[in-house]
């Protein structure tokens, strides 16, 4: 059975999709694909409602009686991520399957508690800032904060980077909600090697392929003011191209910690990797 507030997301095109039971697509959109299909568009729930990006309604759905009803179109859509109620734009990006997303978040948030207790055994202090890059970047920066941040109040600073309007105004609405102080920037990736200078920090890039410039611009920032980086990533061929240049330099100071693969059917895998700075 779904849970509610669990995120679910699928594109069609011109063409029905299979609606065989199915894990990954939650009966709220099976049934609303089945009695208002709109081709061309993309269709999110989070088990209570239903919204579409090019529909003027939305439908809320009924589990006990398997049934949907119109209401007023919906722009954002709440769900729940470990401990934290996060609120997301439908032109945000959203991992499709649910089990992979759940899984994801958790080990993310295990691995930045890894990352800070590491980074003190490299400079005698806990981390100072946690920068987040593409993806579900405010989310895994609010996990952490609301599940182990107040105990011991680092890092000081978050700092969340998109090329995605949606993902900056949905970052902004969703930080204020915890009032949590956090720096967003709104970039062009290729023009990504004039972020400005970082010390002391944790990096987690969430994107389906990694721009070269960001590598780059990680390359210039290769000793100690990064003492791990999390990477999240669903085409290895892209990366292991990229990111070799990362492991070309000479005598390399980061070394993988953890890597895990989620198998998600005929879309691309989810890679999750760990690297940290060696002590």
């Amino acid at each position: 059975m779904f849970k509610i507030g669990v995120l679910c997301k699928i594109s069609v095109n011109q063409t029905l999709p299979c609606l065989s039971p199915s894990w990954e697509l939650h009966p709220a959109i099976v049934l609303v694909l089945k009695q208002e299909f709109i081709p061309y568009s993309i269709y999110m729930t989070n088990g209570k409602f239903v919204i579409n990006n090019v529909s003027s309604k939305s439908w809320i759905y009924n589990e006990e009686l398997n049934s949907i009803s119109s209401i007023s179109k919906l722009e954002r859509l709440e769900f729940t991520s470990i401990s934290s109620i996060i609120t997301k734009s439908i032109n945000s990006f959203q991992q499709n399957n649910i089990k992979i997303s759940n899984l994801v978040h958790s080990y993310v948030a295990t691995y930045l508690v890894d990352s800070i207790e590491h980074s003190s055994k490299i400079q005698d202090s806990k981390c100072e800032t946690i920068i987040a890059i593409g993806g579900e970047c405010a989310t895994y920066l609010i996990n952490y904060h609301n599940c182990y941040n107040k105990k011991d109040g680092y890092p000081k600073k978050y700092i969340t980077i998109s090329n995605s309007l949606d993902i900056i105004e949905d970052a902004k609405r969703n930080f204020v909600k915890y009032s949590i102080p956090v720096n967003l920037h709104l970039v062009d990736y290729n023009q990504f090697t004039k972020f400005p200078k970082i010390e002391h920090s944790i990096l987690i890039i969430h994107l389906a392929k990694i721009n070269i410039s960001i590598i780059k611009w990680l390359i210039s920032h290769i000793n100690k003011e990064i003492t791990n980086i999390i990477f999240i990533y669903c085409h290895r061929d892209d990366f292991k191209s990229k990111t070799k240049l990362l492991f070309e330099i000479q005598e390399t100071p980061f070394e993988k910690i953890n890597e895990i693969e989620f198998p998600n059917g005929d879309s691309e895998n989810v890679v999750v990797v760990h690297l940290q700075l060696k002590v």
